[in-house]
């Protein structure tokens, strides 16, 4: 497969392709969401994670809200990075609170 292989630009075109089909697909979200930000796509990685975040109702919420942090992050969007990571940290629950 293309993201295992690290061709984040053909996975991207896979993924987008698989959501034509199946747009409510959270698992290619946010193998999407990833490959965006490995072809410097922070629009489009944000997009999909906040979507996995907004369903509410799946197993890839608290990596997508990690992984919406990073995102900020790197696009140098400092105050929604802190806020998002901040979240994360306040809740000892929370998978990546460690992090």
């Amino acid at each position: 497969m293309k993201y295992h292989d690290e061709d984040f630009q053909g996975a991207c075109k896979l993924f987008n392709n698989i959501l034509k089909e199946e747009p409510n697909n959270i698992a290619i979200q946010y193998y999407y969401g990833i490959s965006s930000i490995e072809v410097e796509n922070y629009e489009r990685a944000e997009d999909l994670f906040q979507s996995i975040i907004n369903d509410n109702n799946n197993l890839y919420i608290e990596y997508a809200q990690w992984y919406l942090g990073l995102t900020y992050l790197i696009n140098g969007q400092t105050d929604k990075a802190a806020e998002q990571i901040g979240s994360i940290a306040s809740n000892i629950d929370h998978y990546y609170n460690d992090e």
